[in-house]
């Protein structure tokens, strides 16, 4: 049985998911960029689907909202 560890992940959304999984760091690096929660959450479903210790998301970090200047128009 393999440990799980924490990792953070930026998808390209600029969201940051904080989340735990059987998977070592070496296999992380090599991940894709995700496009999206949607993404990300299907890809960790069907790696984890048979393994004992499925991954579970701890957090998720949104970019901070940025306000259009009222002077450009």
């Amino acid at each position: 049985m393999r440990e799980s560890y924490t990792y953070q992940l930026k998808l390209r959304t600029g969201d940051e998911v904080i989340f735990t999984a059987d998977i070592t760091a070496d296999e992380v690096r090599i991940l894709p960029q995700f496009a999206n929660q949607a993404e990300f959450f299907k890809f960790f479903t069907e790696r984890t689907k048979e393994s004992d210790l499925p991954f579970i998301i701890i957090k998720i970090i949104k970019p901070p909202l940025v306000k259009e200047d009222d002077d450009e128009s």
